[in-house]
């Protein structure tokens, strides 16, 4: 399929922000989430976000590799240097993945679902990563990673990835990182009144559900997803009906879809 001419502007993605950020866009980083951290830590004036067209060394939890071609994928970091690291501040992963499915349902009118806790799925296959990353006494940074567009070799290289958008779309990059960041600054505000995880639980992937969880490297958990707190942790009746309250954890299989 022919792709649609996609360039990363900084004017475009700021026309659509109520409030227009410091936006530094790169053709080709390591990783957008590595830059932010570096400017965290040793710059007194920082971009807002990081945008990059292409990463050579994007990672994702437990530093798994995220696959990320040039033109065809949205890798972005938002710099939040004045968030204190406190026990809520676990709840800005949850709060980007509601802004994500928000404004993919949006701009793509598509509707979209989380797996506890980071990814994004869409028709059955992962299509958005988050990652959130912390650094103590200096702020914390939200990474991004979409699969927007197909560039022919994705789903060769990376087992149950899909994209958002067909490549004869007209929809861009642009459009899309603006609504994100438009529906961000929606929710940060109120993000400790936690009225968010309501929605975050209504597109969860997981609830009713039969999973596996790994909650360390020696043990799992099988049993079905009950509900999600208001905090962000899974409630898991396990086979023997006990009621478990899960905090961390990687979801390695989802048994019932």
């Amino acid at each position: 399929m022919r792709m649609v001419a996609d360039q990363l502007e900084a004017a475009l993605i700021n026309r659509g922000l109520a409030k227009p950020k410091r936006l530094e866009i790169h053709n080709l980083v390591t990783s957008t989430n590595q830059l932010a951290k570096q400017y965290l830590l040793n710059a007194s004036v920082m971009p807002d976000v990081i945008i990059a067209n292409q990463q050579s060394a994007g990672y994702g939890r437990l530093k798994r590799k995220f696959y990320s071609p040039q033109q065809t994928g949205i890798y972005m970091s938002l710099l939040l240097p004045d968030i204190p690291l406190n026990e809520e501040a676990t709840l800005l992963t949850p709060l980007s993945a509601v802004a994500v499915v928000r404004a993919i349902r949006a701009v793509c009118q598509i509707e979209t679902q989380i797996k506890w806790v980071n990814d994004i799925y869409y028709e059955g296959q992962k299509v958005v990563g988050i990652l959130a990353e912390s650094i103590p006494h200096h702020g914390i940074v939200i990474g991004i990673g979409i699969d927007f567009k197909d560039d022919g070799q994705l789903s060769q290289l990376v087992e149950k990835a899909g994209v958002l958008l067909p490549n004869t779309s007209p929809i861009t990059r642009n459009q899309l990182i603006s609504q994100i960041l438009l529906e961000f600054d929606r929710l940060l505000p109120t993000y400790r009144q936690k009225e968010f995880m309501a929605e975050y639980r209504e597109v969860s992937l997981l609830i009713t559900k039969k999973i596996v969880i790994r909650l360390n490297e020696e043990k799992t958990l099988t049993g079905y997803v009950q509900d999600i707190t208001n905090n962000g942790e899974l409630v898991i009746q396990t086979v023997g009906q006990r009621l478990q309250i899960i905090r961390a954890g990687e979801v390695e299989r989802v048994l019932s879809w």
